[in-house]
Formats: C-alpha cells, sequence, structure tokens
C-alpha cells in the first residue's frame, strides 16, 4: 500500500505490530481520513489484562516507529474483540474497509468487527 508517496507493506506492520507485548493479533488496511489523505489504520485485538486506551495506542505507534519507520506507523488504531474472518479463516479485509464509519470512536474506544451473532440485521 501506498501511503503518504512512501510504499509500505501491510504484513510488515502487522507483525510489527504482533511484536508488541499486549498485541494479541493485528491487521492494518488504509483508509481515507476527513482530509481525503490515505492513512493507516490498524485493527487490534489486546492480550488479556490490558484495558484499550489512548495511552496503549499511542505506545503501539511509537512501537512500530522503532521497528519500522514513521510512515509505518498507523495513524488510527482501532481496538476489536476478533478480527473478522472469511470462510477460510483468513482476516475479512473487505469487512476492515466496509466498517471504516466505525472508526471514529477508534481513539481508546472499542468496537466490535467480529461476525454478528446469527439472527441479528447485520448476519445476512
Amino acid at each position: 500500500m501506498k501511503v503518504s508517496g512512501i510504499r509500505v507493506a501491510a504484513e510488515e506492520i502487522e507483525i510489527a505490530l504482533a511484536g508488541h507485548p499486549d498485541v494479541a493479533e493485528a491487521a492494518v488496511t488504509t483508509v481515507t481520513d476527513d482530509s481525503g489523505e490515505t492513512v493507516i489504520a490498524a485493527y487490534v485485538v489486546v492480550r488479556g489484562g490490558r484495558q484499550p486506551d489512548d495511552v496503549l495506542a499511542r505506545e503501539m505507534r511509537d512501537f512500530v516507529r522503532r521497528e519500522l519507520s514513521a510512515a509505518a506507523s498507523p495513524r488510527i488504531i482501532c481496538f476489536v474483540d476478533a478480527l473478522p474472518l472469511t470462510s477460510t479463516g483468513k482476516v475479512d479485509r473487505g469487512r476492515l474497509r466496509e466498517r471504516r464509519d466505525s472508526l471514529a470512536a477508534i481513539q481508546g474506544g472499542a468496537s466490535d468487527l467480529a461476525d454478528p451473532p446469527a439472527g441479528s440485521d447485520e448476519a445476512s
């Protein structure tokens, strides 16, 4: 993916985030922010015992900066209970992109991007 004219690999960012001691899982995609700029968004499942908040999000951004570069550091970090998966068990990046409207509440908040409960309106 290309962000601010610099090519960065989502997989590299995901591997860097996975190296953070409070990250159980992470997926990365790009989104367009309010100003129309393409930015990196990370969806993170936090390991038990740590509350997702702005401090943790800042720690994760700094961690990626140290591991890779400032250009690879996610501008947006969304804490989720679980990553949405395809029927083959891969991260469903399409669903992550579809839910980018939930990113407004990501600063220290949590949103659920896992599969909706069976029988709910979102399950169809």
